[in-house]
């Protein structure tokens, strides 16, 4: 009837509940289904899940860690700190980093070389750019 009416989905949701009802071996079935519709769910919302059986042993997580590379809330890079050493400001920093950055075609690149635009900072020129994949860039500031 739920398929007849356009709700396949429907169809589903209340198949599965009958079968968890009427067969405790159906549990079998539901908990992989579970899992199959929070996936769909996360990727809805934004959530990139690559690994299912990864997402349901979530639940024992209590630390996560994110590289460089995690884009988190905003879902645009942002320069969030500076660690300096030497002496170095943070403005010199990230004014070095932009033109090391200026050249590339990376969004994080774009990111670093954002961060010096909205703090007024000058970016100095720089020679012998190059661009190591997997590995960053090279620059002369």
């Amino acid at each position: 009837m739920w398929t007849a009416l356009g709700q396949p989905d429907q169809a589903v949701t209340r198949v599965i509940t009958v079968l968890v009802i009427a067969c405790p071996h159906a549990l079998g079935l539901a908990i992989p289904l579970v899992v199959a519709i929070a996936t769909e769910r996360s990727a809805r919302a934004g959530v990139l899940v690559k690994d299912r059986l990864a997402l349901e042993r979530m639940r024992t997580v209590a630390t996560v860690v994110f590289d460089k590379t995690g884009t988190l809330t905003k879902g645009q890079p942002a320069v969030a700190g500076v660690e300096t050493a030497a002496g170095a400001s943070e403005e010199d920093v990230i004014g070095w980093a932009a033109a090391a950055e200026s050249e590339s075609e990376h969004p994080l690149a774009r990111t670093v070389v954002r961060a010096a635009g909205e703090r007024h900072l000058r970016v100095p020129s720089t020679t012998g750019f190059a661009s190591h994949p997997g590995l960053g860039v090279s620059a002369h500031v």
